[in-house]
């Protein structure tokens, strides 16, 4: 079973930003978590979901997401 993902960072993970929300969607049902090495992010912790939620509602707001 996973337990977390490690990446160089985080655009290694996915090509766009609503394959990243469903991959961390994924990860989530399966109780595991996401690391960037370098940019020093994780979705194991409660500072890096709000992180996580911060910044996907930012960008699909400014239509990044699209």
């Amino acid at each position: 079973m996973l337990d977390q993902i490690v990446a160089y960072k985080i655009d290694r993970l996915a090509r766009s930003l609503p394959d990243f929300a469903n991959l961390i969607d994924r990860l989530d049902a399966a109780q595991a978590s996401s690391v960037s090495v370098t940019q020093a992010f994780t979705t194991a912790t409660s500072m890096g979901r709000l992180t996580l939620n911060v910044l996907l509602q930012h960008c699909y707001k400014l239509g990044f997401a699209t």
